[in-house]
């Protein structure tokens, strides 16, 4: 079932949901949960899947949370979000998939 929980389908909407708090949540609000979105995103896709919907989602995510606050994001999650994209990058078919 494509709600099931950690299926491609759920993890890509809730990147997808992170996603639009990233862009339309008042800067307040991002900047309180911070913390809680990046390792959420990055937690969502680590036990999501290497579908390209979900990469897709995870790297408009993943700059869009380092606008909002650069020197948190680099402090905190720079090393984890580039480690996760370095592993997804590896695989062959993710590849294929971003570099058209």
């Amino acid at each position: 079932d494509a709600f099931d929980r950690g299926s491609a389908a759920s993890t890509h909407g809730g990147l997808l949901v992170l996603l639009e708090l990233a862009k339309y949540a008042s800067a307040q609000f991002r900047l309180k949960a911070f913390d809680e979105l990046c390792i959420l995103a990055l937690s969502l896709s680590l036990r999501g899947s290497r579908e390209a919907a979900v990469v897709d989602a995870l790297l408009q995510l993943l700059p869009r949370l380092a606008a909002a606050a650069p020197d948190l994001f680099a402090a905190r999650h720079l090393r984890p979000a580039v480690a996760h994209l370095h592993s997804l990058l590896a695989d062959p078919s993710a590849r294929a998939h971003h570099a058209a």
